[in-house]
């Protein structure tokens, strides 16, 4: 009898509005509230992602333009005899460089620093920012080796008389072997934070 009453009272209208109540203006809106977070961070996280992929491809492909502006220069004059135009062809080939290099420049070395302070507006965890700087200064550290192989290559082939020394044909192909290997060390590094940001989505 006593647990029939009991039960009756959680039919009464006025405590079923009072429950509605609560739920409409508390418990809904915190789950919402919760959802939607957790929404805008994944979101954060993947845009992220993302830049830094779009990044990597630019650095990569204004670095590939570096090595290959030489390397046909390298190839289209090995054989030339008429040092006077050999001259001027290698001050034409060193003004082409010096607006690729400025280009790159203006995209390789601004980016790590921006992309964790956007990291610290996107609601990632300490642990996170941590792991993304790490991940950063090691792409970073691999691009500066390979800028140092583009600059041996670009001054001994355009700014001094090393292109006359036999031996250059093989420092372009360990510096091209050497790039290579660092373009797949930054490309480890992007896939590595890619997954840090997106998980397995």
């Amino acid at each position: 009898m006593i647990a029939t009453e009991t039960f009756g009272i959680f039919k009464h209208p006025l405590l079923l509005l009072i429950v509605g109540s609560i739920l409409s203006y508390f418990v809904i809106p915190a789950i919402n509230s919760i959802s939607g977070k957790e929404r805008r961070i994944s979101e954060q996280k993947h845009e992220l992602a993302d830049k830094i992929i779009d990044q990597d491809m630019e650095i990569s492909k204004n670095l590939n333009s570096l090595f290959v502006t030489l390397a046909l220069f390298r190839k289209d004059h090995e054989h030339f005899s008429n040092l006077e135009a050999l001259n001027v062809s290698r001050q034409a080939t060193h003004n082409d460089m010096l607006k690729l290099y400025l280009h790159f420049d203006s995209e390789a070395w601004f980016w790590g620093s921006n992309f964790i302070l956007k990291s610290y507006s996107s609601d990632l965890g300490n642990k996170e920012i941590d792991s993304l700087k790490y991940s950063i200064n090691n792409y970073q550290k691999y691009l500066r080796k390979s800028t140092t192989f583009i600059d041996t290559l670009w001054k001994s082939t355009l700014r001094t008389n090393d292109y006359f020394k036999p031996e250059l044909k093989e420092l372009f192909a360990a510096a091209k072997d050497s790039l290579n290997h660092l373009s797949t060390k930054r490309t480890q590094i992007v896939k590595n934070i890619v997954l840090l940001l997106k998980g397995n989505d």
